[in-house]
């Protein structure tokens, strides 16, 4: 579903089985690249909180998300969409996602990824004492 978008044009003209390939071969990739050292659970671990992540993201939007479902039955029902009080919740591809969500989540996610660098610590340390 990534895929398709961030390349729907692209996914449109390969089909399902083309993306379903690219899929494979970016996750075979993506296990190779990953440092051996900190093993499988640091890779679990990463899947899981993402999805736990995007799950977080539709909850605040205002079509809201079936968390439980259909796992779980709520007063007889199975399917309950969960969302924050109104005076919270975002339109999706909105304005707030756009100028503020976006930005600020790009940022975090540059400074997280070069902090996970190894060795980048030092070198802050050194620039700074510059």
């Amino acid at each position: 579903m990534a895929i398709s978008g961030l390349a729907g044009d692209w996914s449109k003209q390969q089909g399902w089985l083309g993306v379903t390939l690219a899929a494979a071969l970016l996750s075979v990739m993506a296990w190779q690249a990953f440092p051996t050292e900190t093993g499988s659970v640091s890779l679990g671990v990463s899947v899981g909180l993402g999805c736990i992540t995007h799950c977080i993201g539709d909850g605040i939007t205002r079509e809201g998300i079936p968390f439980l479902a259909p796992l779980v039955t709520v007063k007889g029902k199975r399917w309950w969409e969960f969302t924050l009080p109104s005076l919270l919740r975002i339109r999706a591809d909105g304005p707030f996602e756009k100028v503020v969500l976006l930005p600020a989540l790009t940022v975090t996610t540059v400074v997280l990824a070069a902090l996970a660098v190894p060795g980048f610590e030092t070198f802050t340390d050194v620039a700074a004492a510059r």
